[in-house]
């Protein structure tokens, strides 16, 4: 008998140590109130869902480790381990962000037993091990397949992939609370990563994979796999929050290393910023892909890496060809939904992934907090389109439950797998596989992959971040939407009518950066009830404020419909503003885009918690 046939559902997970080291686990510090707002867009209340999904799909029985999929079995939804559970690290970056913005103290004890079993899978070399006893799902699929000297039969691998991402989970643990077994943690593991890799002087890698680092292994699957071999990105990234928090020089220098072997060894993005098509043998062989086409997530999430890398190192060597890779990027999406495939070049339609959304969100963030290249109208129209609608709301969850009702009973599955409430437990999370229209295309047949919940949970963190900043006495308003932040309170009517009140919580000059959509010298602008003449500065107007003045800014918003083409099949939009109010043709099976409401001019309200955090945390 196998180890994974004699396993069954509650069996222990074995971890490299038995008893982790005492922490301390720091909720969200800060402000609450309630607060009635215009039913509009919200990063807060965006932020406050995505926590539900990431806490409730997940598996007591396995220490609360996430189910990565939700699809539908035959009429009834489904959870479901496997392999891929292993982005629970982008979770566990992802969350402690996510409270900040909302002050969610939602399942604290999910988080918690995250945070111990962290420390309990630390091996005495410093390495995040794989545990792979008690969870027989992490031993599917080609991960330990694809390389050579597979380890099927080991309980602990080492998976740099995997480990890498927890870097940044550590320092921002540390980054919170100030507890040396974060820091200890991760210069540990830094140097476990380096130790491990294959130096081979201006670039490093792992073998025999990514997936699975052998000591003594030089072999380079990468080379012959650029789509395994790009996952040194995680690691590569975990290692520049170290060196931002710590100034570790040898995690900058392995860094270094890592995007060399990514940019150059590999080429993976070219100078002219066009991304290496490599489709693995196996997609080839069943006559879908051919060998040309592009992961859109694995090379934007490059570009986003890379800049990251220049924003904190000061070396802007690549910089021309993150600006090119997120121009070809754009050309290759659809940018008025924010609508990027899984795959450039397929052959075949090919659904939106919010990983790519996610990735181009933090780019344009990035860029422009950076004053590199002013992207706000991109987040802008981005959030407000497939952000909004590829996040599972309980309307959406109703239409899926509704749809499910209709079909017939399908085979049962496997204890690896919870029928418990599943649409409702991840509600909040971003979908996989959606279509411009449509939130489920059974064609597909995934309604949600937490790849995508984890990485948009960390954008959805940069944009809030960002949307409001005080700097040299200026306060910045980047982006018109509902929120309140440290600096300012927004209520946003967009876009219902281009109203927004702002309500400054800072002395000074106050910039507001109209939409792309909006015009100066169409704008008014009051403060106090006073008309003020508009002055124009680049895309924002300007006027003097102080603390706890009302300013209230009112621009035309009118309709327009346009063709657009998406994946190659047409749509008819109706755009207010920047919101997609409607689309032609409808979806359906849970359609996208229901927003007629936006187009009679009454605004409809909602009650919410507003939720203002204590903590100063750049990420």
């Amino acid at each position: 008998m196998t180890m994974n046939e004699a396993w069954k559902k509650g069996d222990p997970i074995v971890y490299k140590k038995e008893k982790a080291e005492p922490f301390d686990y720091i909720p969200p510090g800060g402000r609450r109130r309630e607060a009635v707002v215009p039913d509009t867009i919200d990063l807060s209340e965006m932020a406050r869902l995505c926590v539900n999904a990431m806490t409730e799909a997940t598996d007591p029985d396995a220490d609360y480790e996430m189910y990565f999929e939700l699809g539908m079995r035959g009429k009834t939804p489904v959870m479901s381990h496997s392999m891929a559970d292993m982005c629970i690290m982008k979770f566990q970056e992802g969350l402690p962000l996510l409270r900040l913005i909302c002050g969610s103290t939602q399942n604290e004890h999910v988080e918690r037993a995250w945070m111990e079993t962290t420390l309990k899978a630390i091996g005495d070399d410093g390495h995040i091990y794989e545990c792979l006893q008690g969870k027989p799902w992490w031993r599917n699929g080609n991960v330990y397949d694809s390389a050579s000297g597979g380890a099927a039969d080991s309980n602990f691998t080492i998976d740099p992939a995997y480990s890498g991402r927890f870097l940044s989970a550590m320092t921002l643990y540390y980054k919170r609370s100030g507890n040396e077994i974060w820091k200890t943690a991760a210069l540990r593991l830094v140097d476990a990563l380096i130790d491990c890799a294959v130096d081979k002087g201006d670039y490093a890698y792992f073998s025999p994979s990514p997936y699975l680092s052998l000591k003594g292994s030089t072999e380079d699957y990468g080379s012959a796999s650029p789509q395994v071999g790009t996952e040194v990105r995680h690691p590569f990234l975990g290692c520049l929050h170290v060196y931002r928090e710590f100034q570790y020089a040898p995690a900058l220098a392995f860094a270094g290393k890592l995007q060399n072997y990514m940019l150059e060894r590999m080429g993976c993005v070219g100078e002219d910023g066009r991304f290496l098509g490599f489709a693995s043998s196996n997609m080839i062989a069943t006559g879908k892909f051919m060998g040309t086409e592009a992961h859109f997530h694995t090379h934007t999430s490059i570009l986003h890496y890379a800049l990251e890398y220049a924003l904190i190192s000061g070396d802007h060597k690549y910089l021309s060809r993150i600006l090119k890779g997120y121009e070809y990027a754009k050309r290759n999406g659809q940018t008025t939904l924010g609508y990027f495939s899984e795959f450039l070049h397929s052959a075949e339609f090919e659904h939106h992934e919010a990983c790519e959304l996610a990735d181009m969100i933090a780019i344009a963030v990035k860029l422009s907090d950076a004053g590199i290249r002013d992207c706000w109208n991109d987040v802008d129209l981005w959030l407000r389109n497939m952000g909004v609608e590829g996040q599972l709301t309980p309307d959406k969850a109703f239409m899926i439950n509704t749809y499910a009702e209709k079909k017939p009973d399908g085979a049962p599955c496997e204890c690896e797998c919870s029928y418990d409430r599943p649409v409702e437990r991840n509600i909040g999370a971003f979908a996989g596989w959606v279509t411009p229209n449509d939130f489920f295309d059974p064609g597909g047949g995934s309604l949600v992959m937490h790849c995508c919940t984890g990485n948009m949970a960390r954008a959805l963190y940069y944009a809030w971040k960002s949307a409001v900043a005080f700097r040299d006495g200026k306060l910045k308003v980047n982006l018109l939407m509902n929120m309140e932040t440290p600096d300012a309170e927004i209520i946003s009517y967009i876009p219902y009518t281009g109203r927004v009140e702002i309500r400054p919580k800072k002395s000074g000059e106050l910039w507001l950066r109209l939409p792309d959509w909006a015009r100066a010298e169409t704008a008014e602008i009051t403060v106090n009830g006073i008309p003020l003449s508009v002055k124009a500065e680049g895309t924002y107007v300007v006027v003097s404020a102080a603390a706890g003045d009302e300013v209230i800014l009112n621009m035309p918003i009118t309709e327009t419909k346009t063709a657009i083409l998406v994946e190659k099949r047409r749509y008819t939009i109706t755009l207010r503003g920047n919101d997609v109010v409607d689309i032609k043709p409808r979806g359906d099976f849970c359609p996208l885009f229901n927003r007629s409401r936006y187009g009679g001019g009454e605004a409809a309200y909602r009650t919410v918690t507003r939720f203002v955090t204590d903590e100063d945390i750049y990420w």
